[in-house]
C-alpha cells in the first residue's frame, strides 16, 4: 500500500507492537489505528512529556474489574481516544469472553475522522492487545 505523506491524518513509520524491521510507513487511517493502539496500551503516567496519555487496557483486564467498573470502561476508552485531535467522534462497544477460561475483551471502535469513519477492533487478553484483521 502506497504511503500518502500529504494525508490529513498523517504518516509515520509502522510501529504496531515494535519497530517494523522493513521500515515500512503507514498513513491515513492506518496511522490513526496504530496511534490509538498505543494510546490504549500505555499506562497513564508512563510518558514524562504527557503524563495524562494512556489507558492500559491489559492492566485493567488483569485487575479483574468489578461489574460497575467494567460498565464505566467504554466511557474511559472514549475519553482517551477523543484526546487524539484527528478523531471527531467515537463509538465504543466492549464485549467480554465467557466467564470460564482466561478473560478476554473485544473492543469495537467506530471512529469518525476528517477522512471519514472507520472501524477499529481490538482483542485484549492477559498477554497482549492487538488489532484484529491486521497482520
Amino acid at each position: 500500500m502506497a504511503v500518502d505523506f500529504a494525508d490529513p491524518l498523517g504518516a509515520d513509520v509502522k510501529l504496531l507492537n515494535d519497530l517494523d524491521v522493513a521500515s515500512r510507513w503507514v498513513s491515513g487511517t492506518g496511522v490513526v489505528r496504530q496511534d490509538i493502539l498505543h494510546r490504549l496500551t500505555t499506562r497513564r503516567g508512563a510518558l514524562l512529556e504527557d503524563p495524562d496519555f494512556g489507558l492500559d487496557l491489559k492492566g485493567l483486564l488483569n485487575a479483574v474489574l468489578p461489574p460497575s467498573e467494567f460498565a464505566a470502561l467504554p466511557g474511559q476508552v472514549e475519553a482517551e481516544v477523543r484526546k487524539d485531535e484527528r478523531v471527531d467522534s467515537v463509538d465504543v462497544r466492549i464485549t467480554r469472553s465467557a466467564e470460564s477460561g482466561p478473560a478476554e475483551w473485544e473492543i469495537a471502535l467506530t471512529l469518525g475522522t476528517a477522512s471519514g469513519p472507520f472501524e477499529l477492533i481490538l482483542s485484549v487478553s492477559n498477554a497482549r492487545v492487538k488489532i484484529l484483521g491486521e497482520s
